[in-house]
This record gives structure tokens, C-alpha cells and sequence, in this order.
């Protein structure tokens, strides 16, 4: 999965992933917030308390990264092209349109102030690639839904 994240232009991605699984997961302890029940700071929020890690055992680092490519690729589009609708209906409310429209949005970097051409090649509010991407990563892992 890093080779093919690597090949496709998700380096970061990729590197990420194996930090992740290297790292292991967290492990809760009983308690409030993660601490043990016996700790003063147990409910304090504020006090960011030491994680314990385990490892992933071999069996299961594949679905672990599928969520994780879920959680990072998949969810931002789909939110985003929600996003999208949703600001069409809201200038769909103000502007009466018989098209029902989506709104792009757009980053502008911080840096230089332009907007860039878009790299999104497909019509706002569409979360099509977004849907193929769950339905092919659901059938590598089905355990990871």
C-alpha cells in the first residue's frame, strides 16, 4: 500500500502510515480521559497525560491503514463536496435558480495571495471519486469499515 501511495503522488500520505503503524495504538486506560482512576488529574481535561502504545499485530496494519487512508483522503472530499452543496442552496435561497447549484470553494494560499487554477477536474459538490475510492478500499479490507 506505501509503494502504491508512493507511485501515485501520495508521499506524505505514505510516510505517514508507516509512522502511524510503527507507533502503534493508543491504549486507554480505565478512567476519565484516558488517565487511571486514581490519578489526581483524571478529570482535568487540560492535562495532557502520557499515551501508551502497543503494537499492531501483522494481521490487522492493513485495515488500519485503510482507515487511515479513509480518514485522510475519502472523509475530506466527501465533507467537502458537502460543503459545496450546501453552499449552493444557501445562494440558491437568496438567488431563486431552477438548477439547484453547487458552489466551489477554493484555498487560497497564504503566501502569495493568488488563487491557483483548480487541480479538481470534476463539478462542485461531487463526491463521486470520493465513493469509488471507499467502495475499492472496503473491498481490500472489509474488517476496516
Amino acid at each position: 500500500m506505501v509503494t502504491i501511495l508512493n507511485n501515485e503522488g501520495f508521499e506524505v500520505l505514505a510516510g505517514e502510515l508507516l509512522s502511524e503503524i510503527g507507533l502503534g495504538r493508543e491504549v486507554r486506560e480505565p478512567g476519565d480521559f484516558g488517565a487511571p482512576p486514581d490519578d489526581t488529574h483524571a478529570q482535568d481535561p487540560l492535562v495532557d497525560l502520557p499515551t501508551r502504545r502497543e503494537a499492531i499485530p501483522g494481521d490487522e496494519q492493513l485495515g488500519h491503514a485503510v482507515r487511515l487512508i479513509r480518514l485522510r483522503l475519502v472523509e475530506p472530499v466527501r465533507r467537502l463536496a458537502e460543503a459545496e452543496r450546501i453552499a449552493g442552496r444557501i445562494q440558491d435561497s437568496m438567488e431563486p435558480s431552477d438548477k439547484g447549484s453547487s458552489v466551489r470553494v477554493a484555498f487560497i494560499p497564504v503566501a502569495d495571495g493568488d488563487p491557483e487554477e483548480s487541480i479538481r477536474k470534476v463539478p462542485a459538490g461531487d463526491q463521486e471519486d470520493a465513493d469509488e475510492l471507499a467502495r475499492i478500499l472496503a473491498a481490500i479490507s472489509p474488517e476496516a469499515e
